[in-house]
């Protein structure tokens, strides 16, 4: 059940037939998720073939009104990681077509359950997390004993706080730093780890197949180790607060925001392995440094201190050790107190779809497009009486609108 424009469409046992550009465009659908028709979720749906999901974001009829409100519970996407007890999908066949079914997941509720079960099952033991009253999320890598070395156990936990932070309403910021008693940030791959590959004779990452997808879906392009952290809501802000190398310098790559102690050591350390630039450093690396200063880090994998990580662009801001983690969490806070959400989600959203396409016109347009709808949120309202009241503004964090 779909509202639109005031009015409420009604796709019956999926045989209704909706345009697509109608859909996306009235009920906040994201890009098509692909789907393999041997999981659990293509199974439940009966797709033969690959298909293209999209997850819809949407109100349901509460049972004892029978019709949609402004307080009835939205159904957000994805569906396998939002608060729903509900699974509305619009499934696109064959890669793109005119039109879409609105289906429902026949073992909705048990799809949903099973991927509650595994996230509260997540037992985080080489991560911490806490939230702060402000609403900034505080992820730290924390293997003290190896310097916060990257582990495929350390990459589950990390993936699953961020889906769980990106689901969260109440978390406006991530903050991500390494355990301050391992005198690192992270080193990259343990290299324990690292002989175990060579045991084998080729690589492991370690992973679950129940990994979880944060951002899945949200861009196509950004489906990718890393690259998903530009694809949420949510900014990333990373305070390097020591050693940072190899996966770990990806990581960071893919926040929004950098800090770094100014004698803390940084590298890409690939070549030094005899392996190619990582986690998509290639295509990274060059649009936030230059490509020159790239290809030499990348080529030669040097050291590089954190006060030329700021002179390069890397980081906005270097400062002494002790205090890299706290500068970031001021600023961290800073957005999460004195920024609109809205404007936080649309202007990252903005700045990804700007990394993907070379077409100026097109930004202007969309900007032009995000302004007007910006202007029906109570965000707006909020900050123009804030600022005629020579007041701070108080957010109340709604959601952005479509």
């Amino acid at each position: 059940e779909l509202r639109s424009g005031g009015r409420v469409r009604k796709a019956r046992d999926g045989r209704r037939r909706l345009h697509g550009s109608e859909l996306r465009r009235n009920a906040g659908l994201g890009r098509p998720e692909m789907v393999d028709p041997s999981s659990e979720l293509g199974s439940s749906l009966g797709v033969e073939k690959d298909a293209r999901v999209l997850f819809l974001q949407v109100r349901p009829f509460p049972p004892e009104s029978g019709q949609v409100t402004a307080e009835s519970p939205s159904i957000e996407g994805p569906v396998l990681c939002g608060p729903t007890q509900q699974c509305h999908l619009v499934r696109w066949i064959r890669n793109r077509v005119a039109s879409v079914h609105c289906v429902v997941a026949q073992h909705a509720e048990s799809l949903i359950h099973n991927q509650r079960r595994y996230r509260a099952s997540v037992d985080l033991k080489v991560t911490r997390y806490e939230k702060s009253a402000e609403g900034v999320a505080t992820i730290m890598l924390s293997r003290p004993t190896r310097r916060n070395a990257w582990t495929g156990r350390m990459h589950t936990e990390y993936r699953w706080l961020c889906a769980s932070a990106e689901d969260d309403p109440s978390v406006r910021v991530v903050l991500i730093h390494g355990d301050p008693d391992g005198g690192a940030f992270c080193v990259g791959a343990d290299s324990d780890a690292l002989a175990g590959h060579v045991e084998r004779g080729g690589y492991d990452s370690g992973l679950t197949s129940e990994l979880a997808q944060p951002g899945r879906g949200a861009h196509e392009y950004l489906d990718a180790h890393f690259a998903w952290q530009l694809g949420l809501r949510i900014p990333f802000v990373a305070a390097i607060n020591g050693a940072c190398a190899g996966v770990a310098l990806a990581l960071v790559a893919f926040c929004d925001v950098r800090f770094v102690a100014a004698d803390a050591n940084l590298a890409t350390a690939a070549p030094k392995l005899g392996l190619p630039a990582e986690y998509g450093l290639s295509w990274m690396l060059p649009r936030l440094i230059g490509r020159m200063h790239a290809t030499d880090l990348l080529l030669s994998g040097r050291r590089f201190r954190g006060a030329e990580a700021a002179r390069l662009g890397f980081a906005y801001e270097s400062t002494d050790s002790a205090r890299a983690v706290e500068d970031a969490r001021q600023y961290a806070q800073m957005l999460a107190t004195e920024v609109s959400p809205t404007s936080l989600q649309l202007t990252k959203k903005q700045l990804a779809d700007d990394l993907l396409r070379h077409d100026v016109g097109a930004s202007v347009r969309e900007s032009d497009e995000l302004l007007a709808q910006a202007m029906k949120g109570p965000d707006f309202v909020e900050g123009v009486a804030a600022l005629r009241e020579r007041r701070p503004p108080n957010f109340l964090g709604g959601p952005a609108p479509k």
